[in-house]
């Protein structure tokens, strides 16, 4: 499998499970099954910028792990799941 198939496949391995229509009190958080893990991606703009973050959790959002396995500064959440697979840290990463 070349780059661009790898690339392909990561993008639709990716499935939102759910997503806050809209951020609540400046929170909004989304969770997702990819390559067979469900992650909680939570993002807030309470800080002076923009924060989202990533953290393993089970199919109903609850967290398994509050170590951080994605995200980062200056995201938003459209940001973390328009490229899910580039923002994931490898080490947290169950598929690398």
């Amino acid at each position: 499998m070349n780059n661009k198939q790898r690339e392909t496949k990561m993008k639709l391995d990716l499935t939102i499970i759910h997503k806050d229509p809209s951020p609540s009190e400046g929170v909004q958080q989304a969770i997702v099954q990819f390559v067979g893990q469900h992650y909680l991606v939570s993002s807030s703009t309470r800080m002076t910028s923009d924060e989202t973050l990533v953290f393993k959790c089970n199919s109903k959002g609850v967290v398994s792990d509050w170590l951080e396995c994605g995200g980062g500064t200056c995201l938003t959440l459209e940001d973390v799941l328009s490229d899910f697979d580039n923002f994931l840290y490898r080490h947290g990463y169950a598929g690398s």
